[in-house]
């Protein structure tokens, strides 16, 4: 059975690069939308972030998604989880790790790393057991030489999205 299959409209926070320099992921809610948005389990959670160069040269803007989890059509008796990052330029370093809890454990993890790239993605799956499940997408981006900041990392919670297996 599939619940929140729907990829909706996407909650998007533009950031400048001051503002990430002193957010700190450990303390804040990394489920929390932008101020006065609210999230539903239809929705894919993406953060933008902007890297830019001398005023002559054009920025990059870069986004972290963390989709919902969700039971595929394709695969009965499977939850599937994906953070995905993705930049209008090609990056120097793009790191996605992805872990997928039910309730608070531990289910799934595992992480990606790709060069001189646009986007990247990693998906999990694991056996289906009826229960509420949340993906996490931990991204980090490495700008290309001369760009501001060198590096942003962003993590990105989905909705709790409760699965009937």
């Amino acid at each position: 059975m599939r619940i929140g299959g729907l990829r909706g409209a996407a909650v998007i926070l533009a950031m400048t690069a001051a503002t990430l320099a002193v957010a700190n992921p450990a303390t804040a809610d990394p489920g929390a939308g932008p101020t006065g948005s609210t999230s539903t389990a239809t929705e894919r959670l993406v953060q933008k972030v902007t890297f830019a160069k001398a005023a002559a040269e054009p920025t990059i803007d870069c986004y972290a998604y963390a989709d919902n989890p969700y039971s595929p059509i394709q695969a009965p008796g499977t939850i599937l989880f994906i953070g995905r990052a993705e930049c209008t330029a090609a990056m120097a370093q793009i790191d996605v790790a992805v872990q997928l809890y039910r309730g608070v454990s531990l289910l799934a993890s595992g992480g990606r790393i790709e060069s001189l790239t646009a986007s990247t993605s990693k998906s999990l799956a694991t056996p289906c057991v009826s229960g509420a499940y949340v993906g996490n997408a931990d991204v980090t981006f490495v700008a290309p030489p001369g760009y501001s900041p060198p590096v942003i990392r962003i993590v990105k919670r989905s909705a709790a999205v409760p699965i009937t297996c």
